[in-house]
């Protein structure tokens, strides 16, 4: 979904607010699901998780290959741009990571180890700047674009930079529900087969 709200504080301030959410599902092949550790009001999760084995006997899984169940984790991207006009302005991005392993290229921290990496002759720094000859090298990727942006080159206008976001996480977006498509397919189409070749055992 995606929103654009007016809104006026108390004191006659016209701000304005650009905004999408996207919702989706992961998919990831694991013996358990990673749980949320975030609660609602009512105790429930979040986000919820849960696994799948396409109804096949774990040993015709092991035979194919195929160990493992696939867990599936209900997710969503949120993006704002928000300000008073075209000069002062600010982005804003909440990502859900719970699922994703240690390291995983949503993190801000894990931006800044990419960064420095690439700055610091390919060895891999923990801090969020790197120190070169006294002079400190401030990391230049932009976590709410993928890292597909940089500081070096931003986009002024809070329009554009919004547009260019929003397409860069459709097509992460468009991604995963791939993925979730590819596996239903590829579990369905095994399990037709397996099930089909039972009654020629059975002979």
């Amino acid at each position: 979904m995606v929103d654009l709200i007016d809104s006026q504080l108390a004191h006659g301030l016209k701000t304005y607010a650009l905004e999408f959410h996207l919702p989706f599902y992961a998919v990831k092949r694991s013996s358990k699901p990673i749980k949320d550790t975030r609660r609602r009001g009512n105790g429930m999760p979040l986000r919820e998780s849960w696994t799948h084995d396409f109804q096949l006997p774990q040993e015709a899984r092991h035979q194919a290959g195929r160990d493992g169940k696939y867990c599936f984790y209900e997710s969503q991207v949120s993006v704002e741009v928000t300000g008073c006009d075209e000069r002062s302005w600010v982005g804003l991005a909440f990502v859900d990571t719970y699922f994703r392993e240690e390291g995983n290229a949503e993190r801000v921290d894990q931006f800044a180890r990419q960064a420095a990496t690439a700055i610091g002759n390919g060895q891999p720094m923990k801090s969020c700047a790197v120190a070169d000859n006294h002079e400190t090298l401030k990391v230049t990727l932009d976590p709410i674009a993928l890292g597909r942006l940089s500081h070096k080159a931003p986009i002024w206008e809070p329009r554009r930079y919004f547009l260019r976001v929003l397409g860069y996480r459709f097509e992460q977006v468009l991604e995963e529900w791939e993925d979730v498509v590819q596996c239903i397919w590829d579990e369905t189409s095994f399990y037709v087969s397996y099930t089909s070749v039972l009654p020629t055992l059975w002979r």
